[in-house]
């Protein structure tokens, strides 16, 4: 997102939601292993999709930078070299401060 801004639709924060409710068990979406334990534990009537929760709330997690592509998207190719990569240092700081 620091080297492309307009190139990815949603922003950091849908991928720190994301990241905390994989684990939070506040969301029936990541419980069993499979559609079919999923099924038998019935979580579809005990509990909520995060995926709704994120649709209901949409506005959160847009990238107002964001651009799409006229002819589709096309293949981005990140600058690895050590001082381009911020990311980490970002994502840290963001679960740090909780500013999500």
């Amino acid at each position: 997102m620091q080297q492309f801004p307009s190139k990815f639709e949603f922003n950091e924060r849908y991928l720190l939601n994301l990241h905390d409710h994989v684990y939070s068990c506040q969301f029936g979406t990541f419980v069993g292993n499979c559609e079919k334990d999923r099924l038998d534990l019935r979580l579809m009537d005990r509990t909520y999709s995060l995926w709704g929760y994120i649709s209901s709330h949409i506005r959160e997690f847009v990238n107002p930078l964001f651009k799409e592509e006229e002819n589709g998207p096309e293949v981005v190719c990140p600058n690895l070299i050590p001082q381009a990569i911020k990311y980490a240092f970002v994502i840290l700081d963001l679960l740090i401060s909780k500013q999500f």
